[in-house]
């Protein structure tokens, strides 16, 4: 299969950078590379978001607020692509021709006006991807906030149409494309990209996703 990741910056640095997820993470992506094509897209996270409430100090411009975020998933890409090695090859703005490498391709964000979700979703189009993996701190997609309803139920299948209802009722700013922001849910539903979001800290429960055992999160089709 041809499998791309995109990894919130809340796995690679919750509050400081996990060293032990990223190893993990990259022994389960090399595993995996022995059998699929693997893209990894890698968000900014608390990094990001960090530089960005600095910047609203100092400047109105959204689009210089979402510039700070994308060089903050720089830093979070190459710390990923450092750690795998000679398996992975780190680039900027992913092309055609950077996906035809047989290496692990990881890359950041790159132009402002949308996450790195939505980069992940463009880079599954590119390569034809059968399977994009929304990995993040959250076990999927609920029918309401489970931090102001805990009996908020998880919705184990929906449409991407289902989808953006859900995210049109959420946070869409930098630094706060809450659950996956919108440009990567139209190009889901337009490519009819299947999807699954789910929490990437239990890497045995992401490892059952990708093999299309049952797992713990929302498959969007």
């Amino acid at each position: 299969m041809k499998i791309v990741f995109s990894v919130g910056g809340s796995l690679v640095c919750p509050e400081e950078i996990d060293i032990r997820f990223i190893e993990r993470f990259c022994s389960l992506l090399k595993q995996l590379s022995l059998k699929h094509k693997i893209a990894v897209v890698v968000g900014g996270g608390r990094l990001a978001r960090k530089y960005i409430q600095a910047a609203r100090k100092f400047t109105r411009s959204r689009d210089m607020l979402d510039y700070f975020g994308i060089k903050a998933t720089y830093l979070n890409a190459m710390l990923l692509s450092a750690a795998l090695g000679n398996k992975a090859e780190y680039v900027w703005n992913a092309s055609k021709p950077d996906l035809r490498t047989r290496k692990i391709v990881v890359t950041g964000g790159t132009t402002p006006g949308h996450s790195t979700d939505a980069v992940a979703a463009e880079i599954a189009v590119m390569m034809k991807a059968d399977l994009l993996v929304n990995a993040s701190n959250i076990k999927g997609v609920y029918e309401e906030d489970p931090r102001k309803n805990p009996k908020a139920r998880l919705l184990k299948k929906i449409t991407a149409k289902e989808l953006s209802a859900i995210i049109s009722k959420l946070p869409q700013t930098p630094g706060k494309y809450a659950l996956i922001d919108k440009l990567a849910v139209n190009t889901i539903k337009k490519h009819k990209i299947k999807t699954l979001i789910l929490d990437g800290r239990n890497l045995g429960n992401l490892k059952k996703a990708v093999e299309g055992k049952r797992f713990t999160g929302t498959i969007i089709n």
